[in-house]
């Protein structure tokens, strides 16, 4: 699949399981993260790994229980 081809057919999931992820893919996930580029090469974000499921369940408790943030 090429570049043009993956964006054309990209999908948005907001369906999550409990498995963990390897910390190896993990390692890879972020380093592509803090590769990517921002608006203007701001780069104003911040990105917190949580792997504990109670601090799961308290930063979802205080984003008013959106599943997205956590």
């Amino acid at each position: 699949m090429n570049v043009s081809e993956t964006i054309k057919t990209r999908t948005s999931l907001r369906v999550y399981d409990d498995r963990m992820i390897a910390d190896s893919d993990l390692d890879q996930i972020l380093e592509a993260a803090f590769l990517a580029p921002t608006a203007g090469n701001q780069q104003l974000y911040s990105i917190i790994v949580i792997k504990s499921q109670e601090t799961k369940d308290g930063a979802s408790a205080l984003s008013g229980g959106s599943a997205e943030m956590v």
